[in-house]
């Protein structure tokens, strides 16, 4: 990675790229927006889920805005760094 860059932290679950709002177990691990109302483990360390929901604001930081083009640009899809993949209009 060269000093520029972005790191890219995954989703666990849904293995998309994480964007702001960025959630996280007990134990820091981290879960996408559209994954954290779908488990009650984290699907890391099976630690139970928080009652309440934690962000990782320090993560959002660092990911900031995505820089990389969306995964359907194969269907049409031209945005950068406007949109989640899952709430592209070309899902």
């Amino acid at each position: 990675m060269e000093k520029h860059e972005k790191p890219v932290y995954e989703c666990p679950v849904c293995y998309e790229k994480l964007y702001s709002p960025i959630y996280q177990c007990y134990n820091g691990h981290l879960i996408c927006n559209h994954c954290i109302d779908k488990v009650e483990r984290c699907p890391v360390c099976r630690d139970r889920m928080p009652g309440r929901r934690i962000r990782n604001l320090e993560v959002e930081k660092i990911t900031g805005k995505p820089t990389f083009a969306c995964p359907n640009k194969t269907k049409g899809c031209l945005d950068v760094e406007e949109h989640s993949p899952q709430d592209c209009e070309f899902l």
